[in-house]
C-alpha cells in the first residue's frame, strides 16, 4: 500500500477523475451536483496556477540574473527580460495594483501587443521564405503551400495586393473562410482525440513520462 501511494498512479487517477467531472459537466450540465463540482475544481485550478506562477517567476529571475552577471551567451536577452519585469511590476504597483490602470494598459498595448504582432508577422514571412528558398517548387505540396500563402498574404493582410489585382482579396478571403477553417477544425478534432488517447494511456500507466 505504501509503495502504491508513493507511485504516480494515485495522481493519475485523481487527474482522470477531475477531467471526467469537467467533461460530464460540459455534456450533461443537467446532472445534479456536477455544476458545483465543476465550479470548485475551476477555483482550485486557479489557485494552483497562481501558486505555480510564484516559483516559476522566481526561477526566471534567478536564472536571468545569473546569466547577466556571468555574461553568458545572449545575456542581453535576459537583461531585457529582467528590465521589463521590473518596469511592469513597478507600473502595476504604482497604478493601484490594477491591470486596468491607464499606465498598465499602455504598457500592455504598446509593448506586449505590438511585440506579439511583430513576432507572428516574422514567423509568417519565415514560413513563406523556407519553402521558397529550400524547395523552390520542387514538388506539388511545396508549390501549393507557397502559392496559397502568397495569395492569402496579398489578399487579406497586405493592401498592396488590392492595388496589384482586385481578385487577390476575393481569393484570399475564400481561402481563409473555407480551406483554412476546414483544416483548423480537423486539426482541433485530431488534437482532442490525441489528448483523450494520451489521458487513457496515463490512466493505464503507459504514459508516465508526462508527469515525471
Amino acid at each position: 500500500m505504501t509503495a502504491y501511494l508513493k507511485s504516480r498512479q494515485p495522481v493519475i487517477y485523481l487527474l482522470a477523475f477531475c477531467t471526467l467531472v469537467c467533461l460530464l459537466q460540459v455534456f450533461f450540465p443537467q446532472v445534479p451536483g456536477l455544476t458545483p463540482a465543476y465550479g470548485y475544481l475551476s477555483s482550485w485550478m486557479s489557485i494552483l496556477i497562481g501558486f505555480v506562477y510564484i516559483p516559476s517567476t522566481i526561477s526566471l529571475i534567478v536564472r536571468s540574473a545569473k546569466s547577466v552577471q556571468k555574461r553568458k551567451e545572449r545575456w542581453y536577452v535576459d537583461a531585457i527580460i529582467l528590465a521589463m519585469m521590473i518596469i511592469t511590476a513597478g507600473v502595476y504597483l504604482s497604478g493601484g495594483q490594477s491591470m486596468s490602470s491607464t499606465q498598465y494598459r499602455w504598457i500592455f498595448n504598446i509593448l506586449y501587443t505590438a511585440c506579439q504582432s511583430a513576432v507572428w508577422g516574422i514567423m509568417a514571412l519565415w514560413l513563406v521564405y523556407i519553402p521558397t528558398q529550400t524547395f523552390l517548387f520542387k514538388n506539388v505540396d511545396m508549390a501549393l503551400f507557397t502559392i496559397t500563402a502568397v495569395i492569402t498574404a496579398l489578399g487579406v493582410h497586405a493592401p498592396v495586393g488590392t492595388a496589384i489585382w482586385g481578385g487577390f482579396p476575393i481569393i484570399g478571403q475564400w481561402i481563409v473562410n473555407y480551406p483554412d477553417k476546414g483544416v483548423s477544425y480537423a486539426t482541433g478534432v485530431l488534437t482532442g482525440v490525441g489528448v483523450l488517447l494520451t489521458g487513457l494511456r496515463m490512466i493505464r500507466g503507459q504514459e508516465k513520462g508526462v508527469i515525471a
